[in-house]
């Protein structure tokens, strides 16, 4: 493994994708909307919406009824919080986690997708594939210079809506909610798993088609639809607490590794020539 060419393949993709104003628009823009505007937003709804109609208080009732005992016990504070404080306290920690997972999965699959057929419409591919460069070091720079990217941009506006978040709710809770347990394993756990998952994918469909565009769709296609599939059925792992969350990354760790292992193999040089050359 050359660890020099893996960071200058990854250095260079992420100052090419640094002057791509189009798709920075779309990185800044995904995680104010998911991460910070749409849950103050739900914040201050909830805070002011009048919950104390009985067709509101039956709607309520019947979202915390279906909970786990565990969220229920976490809402089960002294003194008991109000219907408008139950709602706050359920949004975040029930939907914005699947918010979370959202950011850097549709970031990465931007970036990623534009991997190595990115090279070919920009007729730098020929000169990496000379490079006397392993094809697994070449996709290990691909993969880093999609991931770094998008787990910056996680961290980031998790730090920030931690701060926004607190800065909202303290006068309800009187104390600092975030970050929890909880919510940091998910952030620095089992989203970097997940999006390696999502960035191997993505790198090895990029390859494997000719243009961006196809690249785009294909990925669209098949990653999506799964990725919306694991984001309605992972919100509630939140709820359960740490052990579920640790499996599940050491789970899709083992997948993006076994996954990594393969890559070389499906991609040997000479495909890549027929496929992004011809």
């Amino acid at each position: 493994m050359n660890k020099t060419a893996i960071w200058a393949i990854a250095c260079k993709d992420i100052r090419s994708m640094t002057s791509n104003k189009q798709i920075w628009v779309s990185m800044i823009i995904l995680p104010l909307l998911f991460g910070l505007l749409f849950p103050a937003g739900a914040v201050l709804f909830g805070k002011n919406i009048d919950l104390s109609s009985p067709k509101s208080t039956k709607l309520l009732n019947s979202f915390t009824s279906n909970m786990p005992e565990q969220l229920q016990a976490m809402m089960s504070m002294n003194p008991p919080l109000t219907a408008n404080e139950q709602l706050i306290y359920f949004f975040l920690n029930y939907t914005c986690p699947s918010l979370f997972l959202l950011i850097p999965l549709i970031t990465t699959t931007m970036i990623a997708a534009n991997s190595m057929v990115g090279e070919k419409e920009r007729r730098t591919m020929e000169s990496l594939l000379f490079a006397p460069i392993s094809v697994i070091d070449l996709f290990l720079g691909k993969v880093l210079s999609a991931l770094v990217p998008a787990l910056a941009i996680s961290f980031g506006t998790f730090l920030g809506f931690t701060v926004l978040m607190d800065g909202l709710t303290y006068n309800i809770f009187h104390e600092l909610i975030f970050p929890n347990a909880n919510w940091l394993i998910l952030m620095f756990w089992v989203i970097p798993t997940l999006t390696l998952c999502v960035i191997l994918f993505n790198v090895l469909i990029s390859a494997r088609v000719k243009t961006f565009q196809a690249a785009q769709n294909l990925s669209g296609v098949i990653v999506l639809p799964i990725v919306a599939l694991m984001v309605s059925n992972s919100t509630g792992l939140l709820l359960f607490g740490p052990i579920p969350l640790l499996v599940l990354g050491a789970v899709l760790l083992v997948i993006g590794l076994l996954f990594l292992t393969r890559i070389a193999k499906w991609n040997q040089r000479h495909v890549l020539f027929e496929k992004q050359i011809h």
